[in-house]
């Protein structure tokens, strides 16, 4: 078994029904602490404020917490958080033992030099969580959220990652050890509603705020029954490693395996 998976933290995350703001962001926030392995040490966590940052925050470890220019928080009740650029942490070389970005990697236009800085503030025996959109050709979701007149954030640069997609994305520094889908297409749809009530009842009275705990719990037994479809988020662990870019390998001719297996060019006129 992956030593890493062994290690994972192995508290139970017991969240009071209205200390978050939906079943959806519990949920988020007990996958994202399944993936933290026991070692604990200074974690550097990029994106995930507000409630969630709260419930991550009482795992074991010293966590630092900041946002991305441009994707800053802007709740209410948490303290001031320190604001980054993508491509620049301000901290030393091998200061985190663990840095867990959550649903960030979507909204950078140059992923590369994140993944970098990731590395570099990183110890050598470090970790990378990386929660995020799991990438689909095909989103019954967007149908239901056209439906209902819901905009996609215009900030996102990318729909989503496959796994293939992400490892090639943190190949060059990182080796994957992990790859989680979940969240189906009911879980999500109750994740919607709950946006679209929430934000039209502000603030949310109690009882309706323990109806979409409840339909959110629903929501995720019904995911058991949307049997050959895949989830629309996922979280990842990857281990850092020497950084050293990875390439795919290349025949004498100059052709790729992929070209030779074709028998031409990808993107020129087939040779016959």
């Amino acid at each position: 078994m992956n030593p890493l998976t062994e290690n994972r933290a192995a508290e139970e995350i017991v969240v009071q029904p209205d200390s978050l703001d939906s079943y959806h962001l519990r949920e988020k926030a007990r996958r994202i602490a399944e993936a933290l392995p026991r070692s604990g040490g200074k974690l550097l966590l990029i994106g995930a404020a507000g409630p969630l940052e709260n419930m991550l925050q009482e795992l074991r470890g010293e966590w630092e917490s900041v946002d991305l220019e441009g994707l800053e928080y802007a709740g209410s009740g948490t303290a001031e958080r320190r604001t980054v650029r993508p491509d620049h942490f301000p901290f030393s070389d091998g200061e985190f033992s663990g840095v867990v970005a959550v649903d960030v990697l979507e909204y950078i236009a140059d992923e590369q030099k994140f993944v970098r800085e990731c590395h570099r503030v990183l110890r050598e025996d470090g970790y990378l969580v990386v929660h995020g959109r799991h990438l689909k050709r095909w989103s019954l979701l967007n149908v239901a959220r056209r439906s209902a007149a819901v905009e996609e954030d215009r900030r996102l640069v990318r729909r989503g990652y496959s796994q293939s997609a992400l490892f090639d994305t943190l190949k060059d520094g990182f080796n994957i050890e992990t790859f989680e889908i979940y969240s189906r297409f009911p879980s999500e749809l109750a994740a919607l509603v709950t946006v679209l009530l929430l934000t039209e009842f502000h603030p949310a009275p109690l009882w309706l705020r323990r109806t979409l705990l409840a339909l959110g719990w629903i929501a995720a037994r019904l995911d058991c029954l949307a049997l050959g479809t895949k989830g629309y988020r996922f979280v990842a662990v990857a281990r850092r490693r020497v950084w050293r870019p990875r390439r795919s390998p290349v025949l004498r001719d100059g052709w790729s395996l992929a070209e030779a297996a074709l028998g031409g060019k990808i993107g020129s006129a087939a040779p016959f």
